[in-house]
């Protein structure tokens, strides 16, 4: 998970563990990237409006990076700049988050791969 708010991640974080789901987080767009390359998640979950590297940066460059280009991305942002994604495959909601709307999407009847977990628990803030 890439968001650059700390109690806005430590809050979903906390959801999505208690359903068992393993996170890592980074952040900023950078800090994401990296964390994305390391760990190779099953699906990401990045804010765009981010310091260092925006979420639209760093979707930009995981769709050039073969190793991770293929990872399902939810994009989780209050952002209005949301229509291109949507038109590109991204999942996209908006803040604030129905946490029962991101864990449909996470489970094995949702949209994501069926293994939909965040691989790694370290915290890469």
């Amino acid at each position: 998970m890439v968001d650059d708010d700390p109690s806005y991640r430590t809050a979903l974080v906390a959801i999505l563990e208690l359903e068992g789901i393993e996170v890592a987080t980074a952040a900023n767009g950078r800090d994401g990237l990296t964390a994305l390359r390391g760990i190779v998640p099953d699906v990401a979950i990045i804010d765009l409006a981010m310091p260092v590297m925006t979420g639209h940066q760093l979707l930009a460059r995981k769709q050039v990076d073969p190793l991770i280009a293929s990872i399902p991305v939810i994009v989780v942002s209050a952002s209005a700049s949301v229509s291109t994604l949507r038109r590109h495959g991204v999942t996209v909601l908006q803040k604030p988050v129905s946490p029962e709307r991101l864990l449909g999407l996470l489970r094995p009847s949702g949209r994501m791969n069926e293994h939909a977990t965040l691989k790694g628990t370290e915290d890469l803030c």
